[in-house]
């Protein structure tokens, strides 16, 4: 597979590249690569997320941020929400209508958390094995588990179901396409993304993964239409390992 980036510029894609490289040949045609590039504390993060072909990014959020991300190669399906705010209740009221919808979280498995800063989520999965792996989520999705319990399925409206490609980029605010998942094309992609700011815990910029809950009525990506969005443990099926970036023309 190859990629034109200009008339003159073509690349190949690079997921299989990375080191290091993960050695469970099953699960790595899978596995999202996050390439941490530069970050600074509490105010923004840069990193670029590298896709196998047909690889996704289950939909999740960024709460009070804005992200842009600018496709470097590839192709990505697009899919984002945003809250409906006229129908949402108080906690109170979502304790009645939603009490069980994150019933047995803990038991579904880890969470897409971050700590203090943004890579270090992806760096303490840096050259585990598998086995490691599942421990580091487990510790991180206990640390996490009164934050998650709290949370209740919200209505959120689809703004986005679209196809991007090369050199075009998209972004999301706090109040608008907050909530996104990307997924791969057929010869995969890498995307830049700049988070304003980072994932924090201590500053409630946890990332919560959500599943669509769809109406009887209407199918899974009909721009315009109204979802029930239920908060859920990270997809066991989702992977994501950091790589070593080496710098601009290394």
């Amino acid at each position: 597979y190859w990629f034109s980036i200009t008339i003159r510029l073509k690349v190949r894609p690079i997921h299989d590249q990375i080191e290091p490289r993960v050695s469970n040949s099953n699960v790595a045609k899978n596995v999202v690569r996050y390439l941490h590039v530069h970050e600074e504390d509490l105010k923004y993060s840069v990193g670029v997320f590298v896709f196998p072909p047909g690889a996704r990014i289950p939909l999740h959020d960024h709460p009070g941020m804005c992200v842009i991300s600018y496709v470097l190669y590839g192709d990505l399906t697009v899919r984002s929400f945003d809250w409906v705010e006229n129908m949402e209740s108080s906690s109170h009221q979502h304790s009645k209508m939603d009490g069980a919808t994150v019933d047995n979280m803990q038991n579904q498995g880890g969470y897409f958390s971050f700590t203090s800063t943004a890579y270090s989520w992806f760096f303490g999965k840096l050259g585990r094995d598998d086995v490691d792996a599942k421990a580091h989520k487990k510790t991180m999705s206990c640390a996490n588990m009164e934050h998650h319990q709290k949370l209740r399925r919200r209505r959120a409206c689809l703004v986005t179901h679209q196809k991007i490609s090369s050199k075009s980029a998209t972004s999301l605010y706090p109040k608008k396409g907050n909530i996104h998942e990307f997924t791969a094309g057929p010869g995969g992609a890498a995307v830049l993304d700049v988070l304003l700011p980072p994932y924090d815990i201590d500053n409630d910029r946890d990332c919560n993964f959500y599943e669509v809950q769809l109406p009887d009525n209407k199918g899974e990506n009909d721009v315009g239409a109204t979802y029930w969005l239920v908060p859920i443990a990270e997809p066991k099926n989702f992977h994501c390992v950091g790589g070593a970036y080496a710098g601009l023309g290394e």
